[in-house]
């Protein structure tokens, strides 16, 4: 039987013209197994109709709470906002372009809260127009030597208790985070001494390009990389740990390592 006594999980989601998707990420926390849940949805400054429907989300299911941004904050206030509004005792995550297996959050609370870990995240199956093509997955012990040279959880199957996220004031909004909030958080929390803990199951399905951008050309991909290693300069003396990334040869070598 569903572990519906742990108490509330507050699923937070922010979409910004996710229109061709969100439906179906939406179905697929509103289905789980686990009923004790809501939904909270952001629509940051979207231009297409994220806003029309996840207002229809909101008319079919009392546990929806919708808002919208007047200005697009980007992931990481929006999350804050999303946050704000949340009711539960314990914080999950997902993306607008994602799908949650129907006993995900079940699975990952029962695996939380048996294991005592601050928060917990899964495995996923990386999919695109085509159906699942890869499987992605960390050791269930993280450490922060791992955390130094990679973020080890999906962003997207995270489940926090609370207090943890409130412990840091939630996600940075630093224009040096807008797009490694999810790894800064990490960072932050493990320079306090708090590391979550992997289920070694496949709960979510991730899309993903089957080619991934290199680092080296413009855009976000080279945004990220500058993003993460500066992370790691800014948190490694913290988890007593020597940043070498200087450069980006440096930077693959600590990550090869």
């Amino acid at each position: 039987m569903p572990n519906c006594d742990a108490g509330l999980v507050s699923v937070l989601m922010s979409v910004y013209n996710g229109a061709p998707t969100l439906e179906k990420a939406a179905a697929s926390v509103l289905a789980q197994t686990y009923r004790d849940l809501e939904l909270i949805l952001c629509d940051d400054a979207s231009t297409d109709d994220t806003w029309r429907i996840m207002q229809r989300i909101a008319a079919q299911d009392a546990r929806v709470t919708i808002f919208q941004n007047k200005t697009n904050l980007g992931l990481g206030a929006s999350l804050n906002e999303c946050l704000a509004r949340a009711q539960g005792a314990y914080i999950a995550r997902q993306d607008a372009d994602d799908v949650s297996d129907s006993d995900r959050i079940e699975r990952t609370m029962d695996f939380l809260l048996s294991s005592g870990a601050p928060y917990a995240a899964c495995g996923v199956r990386v999919f695109d127009d085509t159906g699942v093509w890869s499987t992605r997955q960390f050791p269930q012990k993280i450490t922060k030597h791992i955390i130094a040279q990679k973020n080890p959880f999906f962003h997207p199957t995270m489940l926090f208790r609370r207090a943890v996220l409130k412990s840091v004031n939630g996600y940075s909004t630093s224009p040096e985070t807008r797009r490694t909030e999810d790894y800064d958080l990490v960072m932050r929390l493990a320079a306090n001494g708090v590391i979550g803990k992997t289920c070694r199951r496949f709960f979510t399905r991730c899309t993903n390009r089957r080619k991934p951008i290199s680092v080296t050309m413009p855009g976000p991909a080279c945004m990220r990389f500058a993003s993460a290693r500066a992370d790691c300069a800014r948190w490694a003396p913290r988890l007593r740990i020597t940043s070498i990334l200087s450069n980006r040869s440096s930077w693959r070598a600590f990550r090869a390592a």
